[in-house]
């Protein structure tokens, strides 16, 4: 229970504050940082004029206390900002840029928390940003390939290929173009392609899309994308014809073969097949006609419904 600094009596409390009533002297002297209580007409001893009793609570804490004729106590502020302070230091101190420079003061109104909120709003995401970058870069360091029997080794692990078509992928390219392979592997080029690279990148898309497109996505190399490939396909020559570059194929096959000592042998199947009737315009001229057996390039031709398909397949090599 609080009693008067004054004259130490109490008599009644305020269950409220916590406050005790009681009887004093108005002219007594009361020190600093000493607590005066509040207290009625009811209770006062000798002069009990209303311009003398006290209905306020105050904490003397100041230099002075003083009682005026509106029955209230007033403590005075002495405290003064140093003079000496740069006004600019001071606007600093009240409005942080930074999460450092926030202390508890500058949560204690809704303005002044939103503000120092949105401020730690902002370090947080850059932070975040920060890091996830710093574990991508973490994890393209870790799956990075720099030599080709490490890329064909991990197609094998994760069963994107086969053993026979991981063979097939390491023998299409040669001993010598393996280090130029290997240094387009390490490092990107805004150069054309090498051929040897040409040949893996459309060889192992072949066998395996899937695993063609693992390695472009997880090992961040220099492998052209699949639209690309496409393109390279479409400067074969597509006319209805036996094409230039299964010639090509075959004999490659065949020259390698010999060089090993094997004879190849092929079965070839002829059919036809069902095909969608539609003209189309090539930049030069309308195709979709009937053009096999008649030897006449003319727009009068009826439009084709079947495509004469050969296919060869070796029977003593793969």
């Amino acid at each position: 229970m609080k009693t008067c600094s004054a004259c130490g009596y109490w008599k009644e409390t305020n269950e409220k504050n916590n406050i005790s009533f009681h009887v004093c002297n108005i002219n007594c002297n009361v020190e600093k940082n000493n607590a005066i209580v509040k207290f009625g007409n009811k209770c006062l001893e000798g002069d009990t004029t209303e311009s003398n009793i006290v209905t306020e609570i105050t904490s003397c804490a100041n230099d002075t206390i003083t009682i005026d004729s509106t029955c209230q106590m007033e403590a005075e502020d002495t405290y003064k900002k140093h003079p000496g302070t740069p006004k600019r230091k001071l606007i600093r101190q009240r409005n942080p840029r930074y999460v450092g420079d926030c202390a508890l003061s500058d949560f204690q109104s809704p303005r002044k928390a939103i503000r120092n909120w949105k401020i730690a709003l902002s370090y947080i995401d850059t932070q975040h940003r920060k890091l996830a970058a710093a574990k991508k870069q973490e994890y393209r360091l870790r799956k990075k390939v720099t030599h080709l029997e490490a890329l064909i080794r991990n197609l094998k692990s994760n069963k994107f290929l086969s053993d026979d078509a991981a063979g097939v992928v390491s023998a299409s390219i040669s001993e010598s173009s393996k280090a130029i392979f290997n240094r387009q592997l390490n490092k990107k080029s805004r150069k054309e392609f090498p051929q040897v690279l040409r040949t893996f990148a459309t060889t192992l898309q072949f066998y395996s899309n899937r695993a063609y497109n693992y390695v472009r996505k997880t090992f961040m190399n220099s492998l052209p994308h699949p639209e690309t490939i496409r393109k390279w396909y479409q400067k074969c020559d597509g006319t209805p014809s036996i094409i230039k570059e299964s010639i090509d194929t075959l004999k490659l096959k065949i020259c390698e073969a010999k060089s090993k000592g094997k004879i190849l042998y092929f079965n070839l199947v002829i059919d036809e097949m069902c095909i969608k009737r539609k003209l189309d315009w090539d930049g030069k001229r309308y195709t979709g006609f009937v053009d096999s057996g008649t030897n006449i390039d003319t727009n009068k031709l009826p439009e084709a419904q079947y495509a004469l398909v050969f296919l060869v397949t070796c029977v003593t090599s793969r």
